[in-house]
């Protein structure tokens, strides 16, 4: 494999529809930072406007993420089509997994939610746990 070619870890890039619009983990972790688990998530928002600020939050959240060298979590690559947008969560840490993986049906991730228009069932949310 070379260095421009992706893995697809959570299988959606199959149909070649979808547009990769930020790279996540893939790209900046080692391939020896051992995963814990992954979640791959879906939703799909109302508008354009709802998007863009959905892709404001999540960019800064990945930039921030990005300088952390030893990070429990950290994203994976979001991909687009239309207003449906994919994206993951790499684990590194299985207590902070065990602790925070629902972290999306906080109070606080309700607030952020709000900024485009969802709710945390709106989301699709899968859990897969990795073996060592």
């Amino acid at each position: 494999m070379t260095s421009d070619e992706f893995v697809d870890p959570l299988g959606v890039l199959g149909d070649g529809e979808w547009e990769m619009i930020l790279v996540g983990e893939e790209t900046r972790r080692g391939a020896d930072i051992h995963r814990v688990a992954t979640t791959s998530v879906e939703v799909t928002l109302k508008s354009e406007e709802d998007f863009e600020r959905f892709f404001e939050i999540i960019k800064a959240s990945d930039e921030r993420l990005a300088k952390v060298t030893a990070p429990h979590y950290d994203w994976q690559m979001v991909l687009r089509k239309g207003m449906t947008i994919r994206f993951g969560v790499a684990w590194y840490d299985l207590e902070f997994f065990m602790a925070h993986k629902d972290a999306y049906l906080s109070d606080q991730h309700s607030s952020l939610f709000d900024q485009f228009n969802i709710e945390a069932a709106d989301l699709k949310v899968h859990h897969h746990y990795l073996l060592s």
